[in-house]
C-alpha cells in the first residue's frame, strides 16, 4: 500500500495520478472524509473494484495507492511494513492565499488552518517513525525538480517504466486549473496573490521551515535534494 498525505493543494492527489499511471499500480479515489482512512481491506477492495472497471490496469497489482489531504491515516496502516507513506507540503506564500480565496477563510483563520494540516502531516511521520517507508516530497520537487522527483519514486517503488508526468485526468474532476487539465504535471503559471501580513508570513514560514526539518529528520527514505534512492 502506498499513502500519499498532504495539505490542500500540496500536490498530493496530482502525485496519485502520476503514480496510478503505471499499470502496476491500481488507485483509489482519494479519501476527504475527516476520519480515519479505511482499513487496508476495503481499501483493497475498491481499487480491485476500480480496476476492474478501467481498461488501463490489466496486470497484478504490485501497489495500491491512495491519498488524502484531510483523513488520519490510522496507526495500523503505518506500522505495516507493507506501506509506504509520501508526506507532502507547499510553501505558504502559495497555500495561504488559496485557503482564502477558495474557502473564504482571513488570513489569520488560514494560518491557523495551515498549521493543522502541518500538524497532521507531522503526526503521520511520528506513527510511521524513523523509517525507510517514508518519503518527503514538496510541491517545487514535483514542479521544479519533476525529473528527478519522478526518476526516484519510480526506483523507489520498483516500477517497470519510470513515470513520465502524464496522467489521467478524471472525467468528472471539478479542478479547473490549466495545468491540471492538460493532462501533465509541469511548473504553474504563477498567479498574482495579495501580500501576507508580514506577521502572519513570518509565522506561517516558521510553521513551514519547522515541520520540513522534523519531516527530514524523521526520514531515512528518498528525498530529492540531499539523498540518493
Amino acid at each position: 500500500m502506498l499513502f500519499i498525505i498532504g495539505h490542500p493543494w500540496a500536490g498530493v492527489n496530482l502525485t496519485r495520478l502520476l503514480v496510478a499511471s503505471a499499470p502496476e499500480v491500481w488507485p483509489v479515489a482519494a479519501d476527504h472524509e475527516p476520519n480515519d482512512i479505511a482499513c487496508a481491506d476495503d481499501l483493497r477492495r475498491r481499487a480491485q473494484l476500480r480496476a476492474l472497471r478501467s481498461t488501463t490496469h490489466k496486470l497484478d497489482p504490485a501497489w495500491i495507492v491512495s491519498s488524502t489531504v484531510s483523513a488520519e491515516l490510522s496507526t495500523d496502516l503505518t506500522s505495516d511494513d507493507r506501506s509506504q507513506v509520501v508526506l507532502m507540503l507547499r510553501r505558504p506564500e502559495e497555500t495561504l492565499p488559496r485557503l482564502q480565496n477558495e474557502e473564504g477563510l482571513v488570513q489569520v483563520a488560514a494560518l491557523r488552518r495551515y498549521q493543522s494540516d502541518l500538524e497532521r502531516v507531522c503526526r503521520t511521520a511520528r506513527n510511521v517513525g524513523d523509517s525507510d517507508r517514508l518519503f518527503i516530497i514538496t510541491y517545487d520537487d514535483l514542479t521544479r525538480r519533476r525529473d528527478a522527483t519522478l526518476d526516484g519514486l519510480s526506483r523507489s517503488l520498483g516500477l517497470r517504466e519510470r513515470l513520465t508526468g502524464r496522467y489521467g485526468v478524471p472525467k468528472r474532476s471539478k479542478n479547473s486549473s490549466t495545468m491540471f487539465r492538460i493532462g501533465r504535471l509541469a511548473v504553474p503559471e504563477p498567479r498574482s496573490q495579495p501580500p501576507l501580513d508580514e506577521r502572519v508570513g513570518r509565522a506561517a514560514d516558521a510553521l513551514y521551515r519547522e515541520a520540513l526539518d522534523e519531516l527530514r529528520a524523521r526520514r531515512r527514505g528518498w528525498l530529492v535534494d540531499d539523498q540518493l534512492v
